[in-house]
């Protein structure tokens, strides 16, 4: 790792550039970005940083109950890690083509109740619950960009704490705008709630990705951290968006890294395969 001082050096030169620099710079931004949101997470206000002399000092078992939740996730994992390898060696379509009851409402949060209630449910049936989240989610972030010019995903990745802020958010327009297809509403919008955390993750994940291994950073590299995740909602809403970078770090640095790398095609297939499937069905009839 670089010095303090190359690094406040790097920092100095950083802060003094010009016009005629920047020029220079703009076809390396590829490069320089992934270095850029990483030391703004890093310096993110959080729990595991120290308060300042203004700041109530919080209690010790705060900052060890968020460390504790990443660490639950990571159990929860690898209890399921033989379920999931077996999973990924059968083609979406085994999973894919199960049938639901789509009369009564849309058939994303039908498929959202195996993953937001996941007691009883088997590892295809949350994965599922899964990929039915991020197609609302995606849908639902398609729309605020084109109406509203930027996403809620993207204005919490470039600031964790914002996540709180609820009036930074179009749900109830969005589901409004489509209430014969999205009759539960509070189900829809937790949904994309969840869902909205888990796609600034997979941007999280790849800067970081990108920064240890000069991974090419596009949509698709990275994408199989979704697969690793997504039949496990309830463990990882539970993980505080200021400890996603925290999060990131543990992944990268254990046997999953290697794991969601193996899986990107599949992961990758699994989503297009489900939003293909679901154009086929016409939502107008509800």
């Amino acid at each position: 790792m670089s010095s303090l001082q190359d690094i406040l050096r790097a920092a100095s030169i950083l802060s003094e550039i010009g016009d005629a620099d920047k020029e220079i710079l703009l076809p390396y931004r590829t490069k320089l970005e992934p270095a850029f949101h990483r030391l703004q997470a890093l310096l993110q206000p959080n729990a595991h940083q120290q308060p300042t002399r203004s700041t109530p000092i919080a209690p010790e078992s705060n900052d060890r109950r968020e460390i504790h939740s990443i660490e639950l996730l990571l159990r929860f994992l690898e209890r399921d890690r033989k379920e999931y390898i077996k999973l990924t060696a059968e083609p979406p379509t085994s999973f894919l083509s199960k049938a639901v009851n789509w009369m009564a409402e849309d058939p994303r949060i039908v498929d959202f109740v195996s993953l937001a209630e996941p007691k009883g449910k088997l590892l295809d049936e949350r994965f599922r619950g899964g990929l039915s989240m991020i197609s609302l989610t995606d849908e639902y972030l398609e729309w605020e960009e084109r109406i509203y010019g930027s996403t809620r995903a993207d204005r919490i990745f470039d600031d964790l704490t914002s996540a709180s802020d609820w009036r930074d958010s179009h749900y109830k327009e969005f589901i409004e705008d489509r209430s014969d297809q999205l009759r539960d509403k509070a189900r829809a919008q937790r949904c994309i709630e969840y869902g909205i955390k888990y796609r600034v993750f997979h941007k999280l994940y790849c800067l970081r990705l990108a920064v240890q291994s000069e991974h090419d950073n596009t949509i698709d590299k990275g994408i199989g951290i979704l697969g690793i995740l997504l039949p496990s909602v309830s463990h990882f809403r539970r993980v505080k968006y200021d400890d996603l970078p925290y999060l990131a770090n543990a992944i990268l640095s254990s046997k999953w890294r290697d794991d969601t790398q193996k899986q990107e095609k599949w992961t990758a297939q699994c989503l297009a395969m489900f939003d293909s499937k679901l154009l086929k069905t016409d939502l107008k009839q509800y």
